[in-house]
């Protein structure tokens, strides 16, 4: 018993120590950004524009946004393009004889990216941009921008570079107007360890894994589907508690109805930011989320989520 105790407190002094040796900077600081209201991937559920695209963006911009959220995924000849599923359908039409429903946006060339069309846009003119067309366009309308990292599984240290790649080439506004989001705390991880100048967002949700499951459009590793409720909670864990931490974090993005008050309020207290996403209505967003400390994104009535 003896001994099972002192093997207990060895291995979690190591574990706390390796975390020490591991742990990057305190990233830049984003408390500027509280109270701003972002589009959620530009704005969704409007007819006629869809999600994540330039038109989905200049519908928030018109509607008062202050910034834009958007989703990246890497495409097979290592474009980042904006699109949040990992596969073709339900989002686009599949394109008869080059492109089937089930295929996935990684398996696509840049040239058969664009050749996509969205189901929700009558017209069938509207193209998955390219992340670089969104900075374009986000930068020329003085819009400042999230980008979640979406699952680029064995990709990942490609998508990293291509990240910098465009941070470097468009520094003067990347670096102060833009943060790099994601659910993987390993893709911010090395983002921030091999350009500390970016700012970035770990992004939590109690319910991740169950709810990656049961949807048919994104890959999981077959463990979770085996026991989802135990990965939800140590991934949760991890992402909560120790992440933020150790790869230096400028925000923290919780599901808006996982924040308290008080938990804010120690976040804010350590100089991070609170990002809330998942709103319905603007009825979902009580007056201290509103408050100084915090900012959202949401899918439409921008305006109705301003302090008020």
């Amino acid at each position: 018993m003896k001994a099972a105790a002192i093997a207990g407190t060895l291995s979690t002094a190591l574990g706390w120590a390796y975390l020490q040796h591991i742990r990057l900077p305190k990233g830049p600081s984003r408390l500027s950004w509280q109270q701003l209201v972002f589009g959620h991937r530009g704005c969704r559920h409007i007819a006629g524009i869809p999600e994540n695209t330039l038109p989905a963006f200049g519908y928030a911009n018109e509607n008062a946004a202050n910034g834009i959220e958007l989703d990246v995924r890497l495409c097979k000849t290592g474009e980042l393009v904006v699109h949040h599923d990992a596969f073709v359908a339900p989002l686009c039409d599949p394109v008869p004889g080059v492109i089937e429903p089930s295929a996935a946006i990684a398996d696509l060339t840049r040239e058969q990216v664009k050749m996509l069309r969205y189901a929700a846009d009558p017209s069938k003119t509207i193209e998955v941009p390219l992340l670089e067309e969104a900075v374009d366009y986000c930068r020329e309308h003085f819009l400042k921008m999230l980008i979640e990292i979406k699952d680029v599984g064995s990709e990942l240290d490609k998508c990293v570079a291509r990240v910098i790649e465009l941070y470097r080439r468009h520094p003067n506004y990347m670096f102060d107007h833009t943060t790099v989001i994601s659910f993987n705390p390993k893709v911010l991880y090395k983002l921030r360890q091999r350009e500390p100048r970016i700012a970035v967002c770990m992004l939590t949700c109690k319910t991740l894994v169950s709810d990656l499951v049961q949807k048919p459009t994104e890959k999981v590793p077959p463990l979770w589907r085996l026991c989802p409720r135990v990965f939800d909670f140590g991934i949760h864990w991890m992402c909560n508690a120790i992440a933020p931490w150790v790869i230096g974090a400028s925000m923290v993005g919780p599901r808006f109805s996982e924040m308290t008050e008080p938990l804010q309020a120690r976040w804010n207290r350590r100089g991070v930011l609170v990002y809330l996403w998942g709103f319905k209505e603007p009825t979902d967003c009580p007056d201290w989320m509103r408050r100084p400390g915090v900012f959202v994104a949401v899918d439409d009535k921008h305006v109705q989520y301003f302090p008020k």
